[in-house]
Formats: C-alpha cells, sequence, structure tokens
C-alpha cells in the first residue's frame, strides 16, 4: 500500500507522474510505515490479537510539495500523522525528514525535530480550546519551544493573524474566542505560525 503512487527507477531515482526526483533528497520519506495496537483481554490483559490501524505505509514529499491523505474515517489518517511525530510509537518502518531518521532520534533530537514538523488539522475548530483566546492558543507553540520574549511572541503572533487576514482589528482577534473568527483564515494563520 502507497499513499501516493511511485515507480522505482535506476539511480535512486523515482518517478511520479511523468517527472523524475532523487528519494535522496526527500523533505520527507516514509518506508513500510506500521503501528498496530494490542488487543488486550482477560485478567493478566494479555495480548489476544492486534488492531491494524497502518500498515505498511509508503511515501516521500519533496520541497514544496503538499502531500494530503484522504480516506475513510478510522482508516489511519491521523495515526499516520501521530507516528511520523513520534506522539504514538511505530510498530515497525522507517521515517526519514531531511535524512534525519525520526523513529531512532533520542528525546533532544526529536523535541529539535518537533519544531520543524507539525500536524496541521482539517477542522481549526477542533485544534482549538473553545474556552481559551485565540492568541493565547497559537502563542502555545513558542512557548513549548520557548521561542522569543513575551513582546516577540505577541508581535509573532498578530504578524500571522494580519498575513492571513482574520480580522482587521487584530487587537480583538487576538483576544477573540475560536467561534467568532472564520475557519479557513484561522486554519491558514495556524499552518504558517511555526
Amino acid at each position: 500500500k502507497s499513499a501516493l503512487p511511485m515507480e522505482p527507477l535506476a539511480g535512486g531515482m523515482s518517478r511520479r507522474g511523468d517527472r523524475a526526483m532523487p528519494e535522496n533528497n526527500a523533505l520527507l520519506k516514509v518506508d513500510n510505515l506500521v503501528k498496530h495496537f494490542p488487543i488486550r483481554s482477560g485478567f493478566l490483559r494479555r495480548v489476544v490479537g492486534q488492531v491494524r490501524a497502518v500498515d505498511n505505509v509508503s511515501f516521500s514529499i519533496q520541497r514544496g510539495e503538499t502531500l494530503g491523505l484522504v480516506g475513510e474515517s478510522g482508516c489511519g489518517k491521523t495515526t499516520v500523522g501521530r507516528t511520523l511525530l513520534r506522539l504514538i510509537p511505530a510498530t515497525s518502518g522507517s521515517v526519514r525528514f531531511e535524512g534525519q531518521e525520526v523513529l531512532k532520534a533520542s528525546r533532544s533530537q526529536t523535541k529539535s525535530l518537533r519544531r520543524q514538523m507539525q500536524i496541521v488539522f482539517q477542522d481549526p475548530f477542533g485544534s482549538l480550546n473553545p474556552r481559551l483566546p485565540i492568541g493565547d492558543q497559537i502563542e502555545e507553540g513558542l512557548l513549548a519551544h520557548k521561542l522569543g520574549d513575551e513582546n516577540a511572541r505577541g508581535k509573532r503572533v498578530r504578524e500571522v493573524l494580519d498575513r492571513h487576514g482574520v480580522t482587521c482589528d487584530l487587537t480583538w482577534t487576538v483576544s477573540a474566542m475560536p467561534f467568532r473568527t472564520p475557519g479557513g483564515r484561522l486554519l491558514e494563520a495556524l499552518e504558517k505560525l511555526v
């Protein structure tokens, strides 16, 4: 199974559609990614089976390319994303980001990688806490990675919101609740922040 049909060529190249590209220069390269969840039963919680959530998924993404995982509800799209970021452990496979093996990275390497990788969910309102102002939620990523002081973070949040036309009144938007903001523009701002 493959997220995108790729035809292997000689010399470490692949063909997607009608163009050849070097696989070793891929921004993200996923090979045979597998994630199985154990089914446990009985008093001792012994493993009696496996849920095969992701089974041998392979794809590569070059710089400037976009990949959309499309499928029915429950088919493993979110599990792929969470496994790529090591939010849940993979059963097997290989994930390389800018040539670095993600699944075998140390804790500090993983933290550094997460500054460059993120999941962007399709529904921004499902990704946001309806009880916290938008500015605070956008700033959380900058705080988690210890980027900038309070003034620099506030400036960065306002820049991103303004650039994506979330609203003309930035003071209101930063303190606004998510349900009072246009979803598409909010999603664009969230995607571009980090």
